[in-house]
């Protein structure tokens, strides 16, 4: 696969009207069996963020021992504290799915949204359809994984499927990669490589905010160098109209993927 050459950028980190990205957030990703850490379900940008609130739809825990329901660890209010205890040694995937959610935007903001994260296709379409006047009404739903490496075993519980409509998945262990090393992550959507889509790749260190946007190649494929210590995110969002919904006109996925190295 051709690599892709990333030029990276900083960026003051600041809050817009227009953060909507999601993650589980954690204060370390490297771990030691038994250790309990505190999990936060986020909305914001730049890995600044605001208590997410939503319904869940599922929540999967996977390890080398296999697949585990986490449900009962979702919080009940949005304030509530969530502890999560990691107990078996291996590469740990948290795998977090919500229900669909309803928002409705005045056409420059849903044309500025739609701009930021890269849906050409939906401008176009909306153009053809003689709706860029028109309100955006759209349901979203988030797909949201993270990845902890719990011990020094590793193992290949990173590149598991969890089923999610749109979905990011590394093609090696991150940690298991050499800094400077390329990483290759597949994006798909109904378990079919997404071509063409755009692609955010976050890093946080020391404070440091880096960012980068991509395109999936032809394979649905994206690859970029680890190159030094601190908190990864890679995210991205899939839209697509809907008939089937009297409330909305688009639905979108929202898929992130969080990792230490």
């Amino acid at each position: 696969m051709k690599k892709i050459f990333l030029c990276f950028y900083f960026l003051i980190i600041f809050f817009t009207s227009q953060a909507h990205e999601f993650w589980l957030a954690l204060e370390k990703f490297v771990v030691k069996v038994g250790d309990t850490l505190p999990l936060s379900f986020l909305v914001g940008e730049d890995f600044e963020g605001e208590v997410w609130q939503g319904k869940m739809a599922s929540f999967y825990f996977y390890n080398a021992e296999g697949k585990e329901s986490i449900a009962d660890v979702f919080p009940s209010t949005p304030e509530e504290k969530v502890n999560f205890t990691f107990k078996t040694e291996g590469t740990n995937l948290l795998a977090f799915n919500s229900q669909d959610k309803l928002i409705d935007l005045e056409p420059d903001k849903f044309l500025a949204y739609l701009k930021e994260d890269g849906l050409e296709d939906i401008i176009e379409l909306r153009k053809q359809r003689n709706e860029t006047d028109k309100k955006g009404r759209e349901q979203y739903q988030r797909c949201a994984k993270a990845l902890v490496q719990v011990g020094e075993k590793k193992d290949n519980i990173f590149k598991t499927k969890v089923g999610h409509t749109l979905e990011i998945i590394p093609e090696q262990n991150p940690y298991q990669v050499q800094s400077g090393q390329q990483i290759q992550f597949k994006l798909l959507f109904k378990n079919k490589p997404l071509p063409n889509n755009m692609v955010k790749i976050w890093r946080k260190t020391d404070g440091k905010l880096i960012k980068a946007d991509l395109k999936t190649d032809k394979k649905g494929m994206v690859s970029l160098p680890l190159e030094a210590k601190g908190t990864y995110m890679i995210s991205a969002v899939k839209m697509i109209p809907t008939t089937k919904n009297t409330q909305a006109d688009w639905q979108s996925y929202w898929a992130s993927l969080t990792f230490g190295f």
